[in-house]
């Protein structure tokens, strides 16, 4: 542990040298800033039980600006492929595993002069999505295409007359709730004709049908 604290300070002290000695007005040097934004993607490692460590993140989004005479510069720094193989060497050293699914994105824009204690660069991390979530994202699209249906009873006696339902499944028999066998358990009606002595609703079945 004292061993890691000392060669993050090296490094921050090392940034902060080169920074000093820089030419007064030239323009900044992207290299410098990647030290500063792995050792931000590392302090992220969190231990995952036993000795393992873990990132537990699926996605880092980079966003630097620079000045329009370091663009081109910066875009060679950043450009897809190099600075995922730099951050994932990072987490190596790290004594962390990155995840196989894990990619990195970074954008690289032209803006004005940086103001001073500014920080060029900004980094965003999104953990995996739950599977709940994945469900729900997946249902979200077919939802929407479930069209709203009317349903009038012309003949037999319903438990209401007129439905207006919005489902991608609507049930139809006689009474609101029948116990289903199986995984089923109980099946709701929507459309729900009423359990009695009738011509019509005697042809209805419990389990009548569905739309």
């Amino acid at each position: 542990m004292k061993l890691d604290k000392l060669v993050k300070l090296e490094k921050a002290l090392e940034g902060r040298l080169d920074r000093l000695t820089r030419r007064k007005g030239a323009p900044p040097d992207p290299f410098e800033w990647i030290p500063s934004i792995l050792d931000e993607i590392e302090q992220r490692v969190v231990p995952s039980g036993g000795r393992g460590r873990a990132f537990p993140y699926e996605l880092i989004r980079v966003l630097v600006r620079v000045e329009p005479g370091s663009a081109e510069t910066a875009r060679a720094v950043f450009r897809a492929g190099a600075f995922e193989d730099r951050v994932r060497e990072r987490l190596r050293e790290a004594r962390c595993e990155a995840p196989a699914a894990l990619r990195v994105q970074a954008r690289v824009v032209e803006s004005g002069p940086i103001g001073e204690g500014e920080s060029p660069y900004s980094v965003e991390f999104r953990r995996p999505s739950t599977s709940k979530e994945r469900r729900d994202a997946a249902a979200e699209p077919a939802e929407t295409r479930v069209p709203a249906v009317r349903i009038l009873v012309l003949e037999g006696h319903a438990r209401r007359r007129i439905h207006q339902l919005k489902l991608e499944r609507i049930n139809l028999g006689r009474m609101e709730s029948v116990e289903g066998h199986g995984p089923q358990g109980i099946r709701r009606n929507h459309v729900a004709f009423v359990d009695r002595d009738d011509p019509v609703n005697g042809t209805v079945s419990r389990a009548h049908a569905h739309i």
